[in-house]
């Protein structure tokens, strides 16, 4: 995501659609923000016994204290969600699937500033946000989940 002047961040944000809590199955649950390079800058606590409840109509936006604030310059920034849980009591996220029509892969370079628009790592055993990730360890995904910073 773009960050057009430099800013303090102290939170991230997803837009959570629903989840019921009290029959989750949420073993761990982290959002952070990564830097064009790919490098973590910011992370929240845990939030797998947090997470906010939601079963309204349309679902609602979630913000999430950082665990620190993050002095962010202007430039491209990548939000990151780890939610770790099994069958279907998990946080369901608002998100756009891109796989119709012209559109066959989603992660593509913005001319603007080289940053993809959106990636989802291969991993399937991540417990936490790791200190860096890699291109190598990128699948190409058709569905983006919608976050902020704040």
């Amino acid at each position: 995501m773009p960050l057009r002047q430099a800013a303090t961040i102290a939170k991230a944000a997803v837009h959570t659609m629903g989840f019921d809590r009290p029959n989750s199955t949420v073993t761990a649950a982290y959002l952070g923000i990564y830097n064009a390079s790919l490098a973590r800058v910011a992370t929240t606590a845990n939030l797998a016994s947090t997470w906010t409840e939601e079963h309204r109509i349309g679902g609602s936006l979630t913000p999430y204290a950082l665990t620190a604030p993050a002095s962010l310059a202007a430039g491209g920034y990548y939000v990151a969600i780890l939610i770790r849980g099994t069958g279907t009591s998990v946080p369901y996220l608002a998100a756009a699937n891109w796989s119709g029509n012209a559109t066959t892969s989603a992660a593509r370079a913005v001319t603007t500033s080289g940053m993809y628009r959106w990636l989802q790592t291969s991993s399937t055993s991540l417990t936490t946000l790791p200190a860096t990730l890699t291109l190598g360890g990128m699948v190409e995904s058709t569905t983006c989940y919608w976050a902020a910073i704040g």
